[in-house]
Formats: structure tokens, sequence, C-alpha cells
């Protein structure tokens, strides 16, 4: 295969810093749990040796017949190929024999085989004689042969699965089919060339001789090389360079020399670092790799191999009997790897659009390690949803790449493969996956009692049976509390209190479609009873508190003669005036839907004039904290000497006026029902009291009590039961909004899912103003909506 686009590659080049995620050196719980199995072999004398990473001890000895020419890690079983007496050897990670293959039966003209590559792609090997070159596949078969002109002095792999390799005159670069590619004349450019290192992500070579060492770019070999000073190594000398080797991640170059030093370089030629290992008592060095699952150097000598961190630090030491010859480790290997991040692979999901992520990775050698931007970017990705190609659709970041499908996909079974190819022409892992996309909820097929049913027993067998056997169902009290739950054919018992009882049934699927539908349940008669005062009670002043108990369903309104009461609980209270004389009272429970009941009591006024002084609470109800005002008018011709509050009725004053210029303010900030106390001192130490009644409402009560009627519209209008919702609002919002609602009912399911739940912003005594959030035309906007206590006490809606 040829290079990659050079274009793209210099980009590549250009970035010199890389984060890597590789094995952590010396460290034998991060080799067992998350980095792959990797062993190193080496040839000592008539031995094979394999040592291991963790342990960096020799694990296993293989008695050989004859000295090994070269090795050749095989990253796919973590075998190794051996070059020998003009044969190739395969052993399996036991050290057990393989194959055997005499290379005379697969290339005539393999004169003198000293070379041997495994590519870790394919796992095909290639194997140099003096002037000739073989490729055969992972059994050993020829895949080709070729002659070139010159002593073949060293080879290497590309990433790109091409081959690099150069004679004492020339630096070829080979196809994977033995296709030239480059031929440069050499032998001016270097003296006696021997080492050969390859730098494939920097697109970078670099060529040794015994004293010189130079760089070239491999995309723009008719520049000239850069030379790079090797410290130590000078003409008139024996000083000379032993090894090279280039970290493929990093790109730094290592530079062994014979005066027992090591340099470092980086893809800029800078010296890094310096090595002096002359006192390690290694041995003249042999060999010198790079194994990159450990991200470890190996340098062999006559009398030890020892092994390096990539930035130079002493890692081990292993002794040998006979010096290192080579040292056989597994090529670097370079893929792009893909995660499907969303959906999940047989998933389910209600969306019909369903966001399609996948995670844009890079595996070294089975091992995730981050490569520059440049990269991931590059990557060709093949996606396919459905048979239809979307690859080119998606929208890439660094990590990941994501796609919306713009139209609805089919309900049911969906299909989803994926695979990335990167520069280097690699292919990922390939992605197949199914999902389900369900977006229909479920639907109630018969339910009992109907709604607004009345049900005469203290509680209610509730049945029912939905569409879809798969789906469950839960039964909620008006609160929003879970009763009860069940599949699909469900049969509850529900508790009622006396009253319209509130209930909502809500199915929901595997994929989370769900369906509701509100139950308005009546137990038991509407009742009010007057406690305050008594029937036939004289009073001595046209102003009274007047109190009572009822029973009812939530949001019970009470009036007395017209003029709505205070409720708090099953109580209720109201600041009455009446006329001298008898006065007939008439208390009025009514609920949201209509019903009423009544009680009547009779009480006198002796007084026949008018109460002397008029004192007045603003306001009279509210949500804690509430700050109230109390008012005191003066009619008495008198002048107050002070005033006495008693604020909670309990008998004790909390408070002494005597500038009644400005109003007297108190907050109350607790709900509950106040039994406040006026009493005026006047004239000449007179007094006058009147308790008047004052109730603090729980805020978070309140918002339930809205939300009940706000939630009841909308689940009418789910469902196209205007008549139902337009229960919830008053007369003047009915005359309003309902010929909206008929119009608008088709689209209602989608306008109400549009809008956020309802937030509360104020509460007064009178009103209730609420708030949502819908999306109109890429905007959020905020709606308000209004709530009225109206003529007979009950909250109804007025405005949205």
């Amino acid at each position: 295969m040829v290079l990659c686009n050079s274009v793209i590659r210099r980009v590549v080049t250009a970035t010199v810093v890389f984060l890597i995620t590789l094995l952590t050196l010396l460290l034998p719980a991060a080799a067992q749990n998350s980095a792959p199995v990797s062993v190193v072999w080496l040839a000592d004398h008539k031995h094979l040796k394999r040592i291991d990473l963790v342990t960096n001890q020799v694990d296993l000895i293989v008695a050989l017949d004859h000295e090994a020419e070269a090795l050749a890690a095989d990253p796919m079983d973590n075998g190794v190929w051996m070059l020998a007496q003009k044969k190739l050897f395969k052993f399996d990670n036991a050290g057990q024999s393989a194959l055997q293959i005499e290379l005379k039966n697969i290339a005539d003209k393999l004169d003198d085989p000293k070379y041997l590559v495994l590519n870790p792609y394919d796992a095909s090997l290639w194997v140099s004689g003096e002037k000739s070159l073989l490729h055969a596949d992972a059994q050993g078969r020829r895949l080709g042969a070729w002659q070139v002109s010159g002593e073949i002095q060293a080879m290497q792999l590309d990433v790109d699965e091409s081959l690099w390799l150069f004679t004492h005159e020339s630096l070829l670069h080979l196809s994977p089919q033995g296709v030239i590619l480059h031929n440069l004349e050499l032998k001016s450019q270097v003296k006696e060339p021997e080492y050969l290192a390859l730098d494939s992500l920097g697109g970078l070579l670099w060529v040794a001789g015994k004293k010189e060492l130079v760089q070239l770019e491999s995309n723009h070999l008719d520049q000239a090389p850069r030379p790079v000073a090797v410290s130590n190594v000078t003409d008139g000398d024996d000083k000379k360079i032993l090894a090279l080797a280039v970290d493929p991640l990093l790109g730094n170059l290592w530079v062994v020399t014979k005066q027992n030093q090591l340099f470092i370089y980086d893809r800029e030629t800078n010296l890094l670092k310096t090595v002096d290992f002359g006192s390690h008592d290694l041995g003249e060095v042999q060999t010198l790799v790079f194994e990159p699952v450990s991200a470890s150097f190996w340098l062999g000598g006559k009398k030890a191999v020892e092994r390096f961190t990539s930035n130079g630090d002493l890692a081990a030491r292993i002794a040998v009997d006979e010096e290192a010859e080579v040292i056989g480790v597994a090529s670097f290997r370079l893929s792009p790897t893909l995660t499907l991040l969303e959906p999940e692979n047989g998933g389910l999901t209600n969306n019909p659009h369903p966001p399609i992520r996948l995670g844009l990775g890079t595996s070294c050698n089975a091992v995730p390690c981050l490569l520059p931007d440049t990269y991931n970017q590059s990557l060709v990705l093949s996606v396919d949803l459905n048979g239809s190609p979307i690859g080119s659709l998606f929208t890439r970041s660094v990590t990941e790449a994501s796609y919306v499908s713009p139209i609805r996909l089919p309900e049911g079974l969906n299909a989803l493969g994926a695979q990335a190819v990167d520069l280097f022409g690699h292919p990922s892992n390939r992605i197949s996956a199914n999902f389900v996309v369900d977006t229909i909820p479920p639907q109630f097929l018969s339910v009992t009692p109907a709604d607004g049913a009345n049900v005469p027993q203290s509680e209610a067998a509730i049945t029912g049976t939905l569409d879809d056997p798969t789906a469950n169902v839960m039964l909620l009290d008006g609160n929003g509390s879970v009763v009860a739950a069940g599949g699909a054919a469900f049969n509850f018992v529900a508790p009622l209190k006396p009253g319209t009882n509130l209930f909502t049934l809500l199915a929901r699927d595997p994929a989370g479609n769900e369906s509701s539908l509100l139950l308005r349940l009546l137990h038991s008669s509407l009742s009010v009873k007057f406690t305050s005062p008594a029937a036939g009670t004289v009073l001595d002043r046209m102003r009274v508190l007047v109190s009572g108990t009822f029973q009812g369903p939530v949001n019970t309104g009470i009036s007395v003669n017209g003029t709505v009461a205070l409720v708090s609980g099953d109580r209720f209270l109201l600041n009455l005036d009446l006329e001298p004389g008898p006065n007939a009272l008439t208390a009025t429970a009514t609920t949201l839907d209509g019903v009423t009941a009544t009680d009547t009591l009779i009480v006198s006024v002796s007084q026949t004039e008018a109460d002397p002084f008029e004192i007045t609470i603003t306001p009279a109800a509210g949500t804690a904290p509430l700050p109230v005002r109390f008012s005191v008018g003066n009619f008495s011709g008198q002048t107050i000497m002070r005033v006495e509050l008693d604020i909670d009725g309990d008998g004790s004053t909390d408070s002494i006026v005597t500038d009644l210029s400005e109003p007297v303010e108190v907050t109350y900030a607790n709900p509950g029902i106040y039994p406040a106390r006026v009493k005026i001192i006047y004239g000449q130490n007179q007094s006058y009291e009147q308790t008047m009644a004052v109730v603090i409402h729980d805020a978070m009560q309140m918002d339930t009590q809205f939300t009940t009627l706000w939630n009841g519209t909308n689940e009418a209008l789910i469902r196209g039961d205007v008549s139902t919702a337009l229960t919830y609002l008053n007369e003047g919002a009915k005359r309003k909004y309902g010929p909206v609602f008929q119009v608008l009912k088709p689209h209602m399911p989608q306008i109400i899912a549009s809008y956020s739940p309802l937030r509360r912003v104020s509460i007064s005594e009178d009103i209730g103003e609420y708030a949502i959030v819908r999306n109109f035309n890429g905007q959020n906007r905020v709606y308000l909506i209004y709530f009225l206590r109206d003529a007979d006490g009950v909250w109804r809606m007025d405005a949205m």
C-alpha cells in the first residue's frame, strides 16, 4: 500500500507532543488488569529465552540447534519467528515448535538471509538476504520475491505497511506488493550506511553510518538530509555508532555508540539526554529495540540485556550466559478504534430522532493511546443506518462523532453499522448494533369506575387494561404520590376521603412512553356547620367573627351571606358586619364541580348605633411569611390612648401602640389560624375589644392545589375533553378560552408537552400568580397563569 496523503501526514509530523496511555512500568497490577499480554524474546547463543515484562525475568528457555540471525515477535499469539540457517522457525508462546520452513523452497535466490520483519497487521513476514527480498504470509507461504542491486544493510516497516530498506548505495521504499515507490541514491549522503530507524508518525528517516548520522523527511526525499552531530563520534578514531532505535509515539531517536554511551534526540535533532552505561558491565552492544506495549527500550550486550524506560532510566537488567545476539519484540501497531456511545446496542428509545454518537480513539498495540488531534479528525467514517450510508453526515470533534437524523426513524428495529479508516489505511473495529424506536404510548382500553363517578364505599376498586402487555400502570393520588402499581391488567384498591378524590392512572411502557387518565371520584356528602356564634346569641356590636367547620374536597369554597370566608383545613372564618336586630346567617359550601351544602343560624345585635371603632386587617390571608397591617378607624369622637395587640390570640399582649398615625404592621412567619385580639383604650380609660381572623397558608400546599387545577385542565385537553377542561375555569375564562380550546384541540398534546411545569410567582389573599416557560421560535418565553378565588370561595383559573 502506498503512503498516506502527504499533506495530512505533514500535519501529523508538525505535532511533536503526544500524550500516551500505556502500560506503567514495574506495576504488576496495571500489567495484569489493563495491558495486553506481551513478552520479549532473546536469542542467547543457542538458546531462545522469553522475558516476562512484569517480572523482568526469563520465564522460558528453548534449546536451539543453531544461532539465530533474527527474531520477530508475533503480537497475534505472543509467539516468535526466528531466522536461522536459511530457515524460518515459528515458536508459540509456550516455546513449542509450530512451523519450520526451508526458505529455498519458497525463494530460489534468497542468498544468506539476515533480516526479518513482521507486519503486525496481517502477521506476514519480510525476509531479506544480501540482494534478495521475500514476502511470506503468516503460514510462511510465499507472497512475492524480488532482487535488488547492492547488498541490503537494514530494513524497516512503515506504519502504512510499506517497506524501507537500503543498500550501500540506495534507499528504497517499497509498497506491500513490492512496487518501488522511491529510490534515493544514498552514497553521496552517508558513507557506508549501516543503520536505519524509521519515525513513521513524524515522517522521518534516520540513517547512520559508522561515524555519521543524518535525518531525512520521508515525504521530501529530494531535500538535503539534516546532519546530526553525535558526541564522541569523529573522524580519525575508532569510535562509532553501534545501534539506532526510535520511539514510534514520541518520535525520540536513541543512538548507541561504541563508547558505551546512549544519546536521545527529539524530532528536531535536539539532544534530550545522555546516558553513560559504561559501568553497567553490559559488554559490547549487539542490538537495540523498542518494545511498544511497555514503551521501553531494550539494549542487548554480550553479558546482559538492559531495559530502559522511554525517558532513558534503567528499569531492569537480565544477565545472559552468552552474548545477546538478537532481541525480538512486537512491531508497533497503530489502529483507530470506535465505541458506540449512543444509542445502546439492544437498547430501547422513545426518541424518533435518537442521537448517534461514536467515540473516536486510537489503539497502539491493543493499548489505548492518544495521538495528535489531526489523527482522529482525519478518520474516514463508514456508517450505515438501516442500509443507508450516513458517515459523511456526522459532526466531528476530536474524540467523538455524532449525528441526529432530521427525519423520524422507523418504529421498531433499527440497524446500525460503523467502521473508521485512518490516514494510513488501517480499519478500526467494526460496530454492529441494533436498537428499537418506540414512540407510541400505551392506551387505556377500559377503566372502571368512570371519571366523575360517585362511590358510596370508603374504598374504590379501580380496574382496567392497557393495549400494551409490556407496559405498567401506577395509581397516583392528588398529591402525585403512588398509591399502587401493577401491570397492563390492573386492579387497585384506593381509600376515599369525603368529597371529591383526585386520582391519576399513569401508564408507562419500557421505552418511557407515558399516557395518563384522570379520575375524579366523589365520596360521601358535602357538609358545613357554624361553630361560633351560637344560634340565638345576642351581640353587643355590629362586627363579629364567624367561624365553623366543613367536610368536602380540597378547594371547597365557603361563603357566609355571599361574602367569601377564609378557609384553613376543615375550618372557615369570616369577619362579618351585621345589622341591628335579628340577622340570618347562611354558610354555603361549594365544590369545584358545583355541589353545595348550607347551614343557617340566627343571631341578634342589640346595639343600634354603629361600632365606635372600625378595625381593618390587610390582608386577612396569604402565605407565610406574611406582613399584615392593622388599621383603626375612630368614630367615637374620643381620643385613643393606646392599642393593645394580641396578634396570635393566646391571651398575652404582644404589642402596645400609642401612635396610630400609620398602620401597625406585623409579620406572621408560620402557617396557621390566628384569632388576633385588638383592644383599644380610649376616653376615660374605656375599652373596646374585637377579635379578627388572620389565616396564613402553607405555600407548598397552595402550590399543590393550583397544580392540581392546572394539571386537571391539561389532562382533559390532552384527551380532547374540552367540557371537562372548562370546569377548572371561571365564567369569564370559559367564555374567552372555550372557543380557543375547540380550535386547538387536535394540537393540544403537542402544545402542552412544549411548556415547563408550573412555577409559583406570588400568592395573595384572592390571587395566585404562576408561570410556565415555553420555547417559541427558538426563544424561551415566560407565560403567566392566574388563579382567582371566585365569589363562592372556590379557586378557579382566570387567565393564561
